[in-house]
């Protein structure tokens, strides 16, 4: 390449309005002073990640593109800093286009742990892409992009401390083709990023896909066992919950059906208010006028709306007010019996589960929550949970509680009568088995009479689409449902649907 320029004095206008836009690549891709320091505060909560940072070569920036991935994700609005490192724009880019982004980036936004999980799993999974053949290249032509940028300094450094012309001019010359260099290896990297894309694309989308696994697992624990909805509150403390959960493999199921119900709670007590003296109300549709929301009456203040009144009016499709039919039904405590006989091991997670969804709907409402484990007649267990007075350690070990053995149904239904004397009241009972077991006729007679005193309901959940089933339990029980008609989420959820 020629010489640009011929004298010195252009040669020194050019160098005296020689702009460099510097490039801090000590700043993430993504990212701000807030989410780098929340980062890097979580790395050490995984030695894993922590090791994958440290042994890879640093030349292809796989740290900094996980921390760009962990802002991008967790962050509402992430700009780019700049271009990035070798891999930043690859992984991340590659994480935008891939069609899990939406859902893990719904699940991650303003939730650390699940957003630090799904980083960690994507750390394990794209490690290995280092040894492509694009990204050594990529690294090849940023190494000498790095060693030309230092020759620029020193040059730059030399011509502002020189005074004689002709040096100055030949210095100014040669960092004018340093610059030069740059530019076009700075090009060459863009293309080598890429063909990385290209090359990688397939890692990115298997490790986006175990990310979003992984961020799903960790907020079905903090929804299911945590005190919010999955956005993590002390570090500390929810990290110990996820290690216990996660090295347990009935409470990794038990988290992810309770997750679901919690949210589907807070979802509907979202739609829901209170009216007048603690009237408890829904909306839903038909044609009732006394119980329109005033929303639907005003369009009969104008001809033009009038109209649209009428048509949901004979559709049956105004919004109105559904107040809850007088029950003493959900007015108490709850008290759950759990069978937890042997041939309930395989769905006792969801049992478990659906129990802890229970207990969310009774704390909630300041009642009391019990949780009575039985088996045979003497094997019974009971939990006492009162907002305030329990801990998650509590919680989980109650979860994990499993008898085994053989099946006694008056032996739980003593307890639920006893609890009623030690200040439940009004008390919702549910049963939970699989199996049968005959009842006396002078516990029958008795348990019937306390039933009608203490305003005591019953519902019975038969796991078993055997006749037999829960067969003694049917005098007791004001509502049944069995496995075998409905799902056990369906059952779950009209259950769930009466009480919120």
């Amino acid at each position: 390449m020629r010489n640009p320029f011929k004298d010195s004095g252009s040669a020194d206008d050019w160098f005296n309005n020689l702009w460099t836009a510097e490039v801090d690549m000590g700043t993430a891709m993504y990212g701000n002073t807030g989410t780098d320091m929340l980062y890097k505060s979580l790395i050490p909560k995984s030695p894993e990640l922590a090791d994958i940072i440290d042994r890879v070569d640093k030349r292809f920036g796989l740290g900094d593109a996980l921390k760009s991935l962990f802002a991008l994700l967790y962050m509402k609005e992430p700009e780019k800093n700049n271009d990035g490192g070798i891999l930043e724009e690859p992984v991340t880019d590659g994480v935008i286009k891939d069609k899990k982004y939406s859902q893990l980036k719904a699940l991650s936004e303003d939730k650390k742990l699940p957003t630090f999980s799904a980083v960690c799993s994507f750390a394990e999974s794209i490690e290995s892409v280092t040894n492509n053949a694009e990204v050594q290249k990529a690294a090849e032509i940023a190494g000498i992009i790095s060693t030309l940028g230092k020759q620029e300094e020193k040059l730059a450094k030399r011509i502002k401390g020189e005074t004689k012309p002709n040096k100055r001019l030949l210095l100014i010359n040669r960092l004018f083709k340093k610059q030069k260099q740059i530019k076009d290896l700075n090009e060459k990297l863009r293309e080598q990023r890429i063909k990385i894309s290209i090359a990688i694309s397939e890692n990115i989308s298997v490790a986006a896909k175990k990310a979003f696994d992984a961020a799903s697992q960790t907020a079905a624990v903090l929804r299911a066992f945590g005190d919010d909805d999955a956005t993590g509150g002390n570090t500390e403390t929810d990290g110990a919950l996820l290690d216990k959960v996660r090295e347990n493999d009935t409470l990794k199921k038990i988290s992810v059906t309770l997750g679901k119900y919690r949210e589907i709670i807070a979802d509907k007590r979202k739609n829901s208010f209170s009216y007048g003296l603690g009237e408890k109300y829904d909306i839903t549709y038909g044609n009732d006028i006394s119980n329109c929301l005033s929303s639907e009456l005003a369009l009969l203040g104008a001809p033009e709306t009038e109209i649209l009144f009428f048509k949901r009016y004979y559709e049956k499709h105004l919004q109105q007010y559904r107040k809850r039919e007088p029950s003493v039904k959900g007015d108490g405590d709850i008290i759950v019996l759990a069978d937890e006989s042997t041939s309930t091991r395989e769905i006792a997670p969801w049992v478990k589960a659906f129990a802890l969804a229970l207990m969310d709907i009774a704390l909630h409402g300041n009642k009391k929550f019990a949780l009575v484990h039985f088996a045979s007649s003497r094997n019974v267990k009971t939990d006492v949970f009162e907002s305030g007075k329990y801990t998650t350690d509590d919680v989980l070990a109650a979860a994990e509680h499993f008898f085994g053995g053989g099946t006694d149904f008056e032996a739980p239904l003593n307890e639920a009568l006893r609890l009623l004397t030690n200040g439940f009241e009004s008390a919702d009972v549910v049963i939970i088995t699989d199996g049968e077991c005959e009842v006396s006729d002078e516990f029958a007679k008795r348990f019937t009479e306390e039933k009608l005193k203490n305003r005591l309901t019953v519902t019975g959940i038969l796991l078993s689409a055997d006749d037999d089933c829960g067969k003694s339990l049917l005098p007791f029980c004001d509502k049944i449902y069995r496995l075998g008609d409905m799902s056990a989420d369906e059952i779950a959820l009209e259950v769930i649907g009466k009480k919120v």
